[in-house]
């Protein structure tokens, strides 16, 4: 994950001098962990998106339904969702958008754990029929 954060900032580097705001202005990441690419409703997003292009609504949050019982809500990058401390975990009114309280993977913490895991840096997911 770490070189994704390195390769994101080279953009905002780059493009807008360092300048998260601005480079917000045209650029929206949001991160969706946990997520398999093949098992996801893209739906959330498209209409984000829509929204954005054609009414100038850039988005801040995108609400994802990880179950039948939970939805969350996907952060604007750098920010991450947390939860409250009250109510359910299943109910996106009970988190916030904000900085990430673990703080950065300035260690490559992630990919770290992925190789002692499972031998790899990285783990691709695997393929899905009907990609």
């Amino acid at each position: 994950m770490t070189e994704l954060w390195r390769k994101l900032w080279q953009v905002v580097k780059t493009i807008d001098g360092g300048d998260v705001s601005k480079t917000q202005q045209w650029f929206r990441f949001f991160m969706a962990p946990g997520v398999g690419h093949c098992a996801m409703d893209t739906d959330p997003y498209f209409e984000a998106l829509v929204k954005w292009v054609e009414a100038g609504e850039a988005p801040e949050t995108i609400l994802h339904q990880v179950s039948a019982n939970t939805t969350r809500p996907l952060c604007l990058h750098p920010e991450v969702a947390i939860y409250n401390g009250s109510g359910s975990t299943g109910d996106p009114a009970n988190f916030a958008c904000g900085p990430n309280p673990v703080g950065p993977d300035t260690e490559d913490c992630d990919a770290r754990v992925n190789q002692r895991l499972f031998g790899e840096p990285f783990v691709p997911s695997a393929p899905c029929p009907g990609c």
